[in-house]
């Protein structure tokens, strides 16, 4: 069978971008009020880990060991010692 040629026409309809709302911002731009809740929620984050790495040293100190704190926690050995070493 040999090779035919086939010619296929692509026709591109280019439509403005009608799906942005008024309040969508610059592409990159974080608006104000969610600027405000991402340092919150960071903030948060942050007060929650520190608990959670003086709770791993208090276990430690109490005579625990990093496979028991690791497997209590559901985490690995190595992020317990890392979090040891952090909080020392």
């Amino acid at each position: 069978m040999p090779f035919r040629s086939v010619t296929v026409s692509v026709i591109i309809t280019v439509v403005p971008n009608f799906w942005y709302s008024a309040s969508v911002t610059q592409r990159g731009v974080i608006p104000p009020a969610q600027r405000a809740r991402l340092r919150a929620a960071a903030q948060g984050v942050d007060k929650g880990h520190q608990a959670l790495l003086s709770a791993v040293r208090e276990a430690k100190n109490a005579g625990g060991s990093i496979r028991a704190i690791a497997e209590e926690l559901g985490k690995s050995p190595q992020t317990i010692q890392r979090w040891l070493t952090e909080t020392q």
